[in-house]
């Protein structure tokens, strides 16, 4: 009797650890395209009085499929420097609700020459280190508007954030300051994991005071753009494509593009569960032999 209690205790037990092994290490991790990271190369005067602006693209020409819940969100992670609530924009062509997707409008130039309609972003919706925006929420040419959500992005819909920053008062010497823009902050449902878009990354340095003249003869400092037109990135093409490398659209600023690989490797974590499974097992026989031969000495 002792000996079957024995061995049904070890064999429930070695069961139990392979299930949470494998239910562990075998959990999907979704994956992205590649993250897009600029480094501005020129420091931002401590002093500076006139503002900074970016242009970051998103949508993409090339997809089949509306996005629900296309939700962005910017952050800035120093004090630093700051967003100015009110000269935020969106740059899209077409109505958001068009009934014929497969006739798109023209992509938007994502740079300070577009020239088509422009919608200002609500300032109820920046704060000075976060956005929360509803890509092409705004559709009222003449006054401020769009909201934090939005049901969905028209299929091949591409537009352009235009993001304007200040220094804070506050601003220190030498600090690194981090604009980041999550064009999917929602996880949206819509994406294939492998078509997801990856985060789009602007990293700024605050330098010394300089002299007027010289601290506010740059009012633009980067934007990203597309292989494909030179102004949006691809938030949908098959990850076989490459993201866009950010350019600089003012000469004293080089920035410096490096792209962040955020696969999310759900073959490779499911084969270490599989790995890790095997491995508890063969170590649970070996106690459960070891117990069995300890049993039949005791027996004998």
């Amino acid at each position: 009797m002792s000996y079957t209690k024995n061995l049904n205790k070890i064999i429930s037990s070695s069961f139990v650890l392979m299930l949470a092994a494998t239910s562990l290490f075998s959990i999907p991790v979704q994956a992205r395209l590649p993250d897009v990271v600029t480094n501005v190369s020129t420091p931002i005067a401590a002093n500076r009085t006139t503002p900074i602006t970016v242009y970051l693209a998103y949508g993409s020409l090339t997809s089949d499929t509306d996005i629900v819940n296309a939700v962005g969100r910017l952050t800035l992670d120093n004090p630093s420097l700051q967003f100015v609530n009110s000269a935020f924009e969106d740059f899209y062509n077409g109505d958001p609700n068009r009934p014929d997707s497969q006739n798109p409008p023209q992509q938007p130039t994502c740079n300070s020459t577009y020239s088509g309609p422009r919608y200002a972003i609500s300032p109820s919706l920046i704060s000075n280190n976060s956005v929360t925006y509803g890509l092409q929420s705004a559709r009222n040419t003449s006054a401020p508007s769009g909201s934090a959500t939005v049901d969905r992005l028209r299929e091949k819909a591409t537009g352009c954030l235009r993001v304007t920053m200040s220094v804070s008062p506050s601003a220190t010497v030498g600090a690194n300051v981090r604009l980041t823009f999550d064009e999917d902050s929602l996880t949206s449902t819509s994406y294939a994991e492998q078509n997801r878009p990856g985060l789009q990354i602007i990293n700024f340095t605050i330098g010394p005071a300089q002299n007027v003249s010289s601290s506010s003869s740059v009012s633009s400092v980067a934007s990203v753009s597309s292989v494909a037109s030179v102004s949006s990135v691809a938030s949908s093409v098959p990850s076989s494509a490459p993201r866009p490398a950010p350019v600089a659209s003012s000469t004293p600023v080089a920035p410096a593009p490096t792209q962040l690989a955020r696969t999310g490797g759900i073959e490779v974590v499911t084969i270490l569960g599989i790995i890790a499974a095997s491995i508890i097992g063969y170590i649970s026989f070996k106690v459960y032999k070891k117990r069995l031969n300890k049993v039949d000495i005791i027996n004998k």
